[in-house]
C-alpha cells in the first residue's frame, strides 16, 4: 500500500471545500465592500475599511483560491 497515495485522495476533496468556503467568504467580502463608499476620508473610515477589504482580496483571498484550485482541479 502506497501511504503517500492515500491522504491526496481524502485531502483533494478537504482542499475544494476549503476552497468553496474562501470562495463564500470572498463573495460576502465583496458585498460588504460594494455597501461602503469609495471616497477616502479618516483614517479609521469606511472608505478606509473599503479600501482595506480590497486589497485583501485582490492581494491575498483571490491569488489563494486560483492557486489552490489549480492544484486540485
Amino acid at each position: 500500500m502506497d501511504l503517500e497515495a492515500t491522504p491526496s485522495a481524502d485531502t483533494r476533496p478537504r482542499v475544494r471545500a476549503a476552497v468553496e468556503g474562501l470562495e463564500r467568504v470572498q463573495a460576502e467580502l465583496q458585498e460588504i465592500a460594494a455597501s461602503l463608499p469609495e471616497e477616502a476620508g479618516e483614517p479609521d473610515s469606511e472608505a478606509s475599511l473599503r479600501s482595506v477589504i480590497e486589497c485583501v482580496l485582490v492581494d491575498s483571498l483571490q491569488p489563494a483560491i486560483r492557486d489552490l484550485r489549480a492544484v486540485v482541479g
